[in-house]
């Protein structure tokens, strides 16, 4: 399963539709290519954090290893 702009699909088929802006649900429904209607975009915009390209803000350093200092599962 899988999610193309903002459609669930569930094969491949689903994901063709979905990329033309078809709800892979509703196939019939599809707008007829002689139909003037605007292309409204992907379902879903991503912005902030999430959005393509972003970076993140500040580099995370990991811990500084210490022995024993986890946890001791030994009973």
């Amino acid at each position: 399963m899988e999610i193309v702009n903002g459609y669930v699909c569930r094969n491949c088929s689903d994901v063709e539709l979905a990329k033309k802006g078809v709800d892979p649900a509703r196939p019939k429904e599809a707008p007829q290519a002689d139909e003037a209607r605007p292309d409204r975009g992907p379902a879903v915009q991503l912005s902030g954090a999430l959005a393509q390209g972003a970076s993140p803000t500040q580099q995370v350093q990991p811990a500084a290893y210490v022995p024993g200092a986890i946890a001791d599962l030994r009973a």
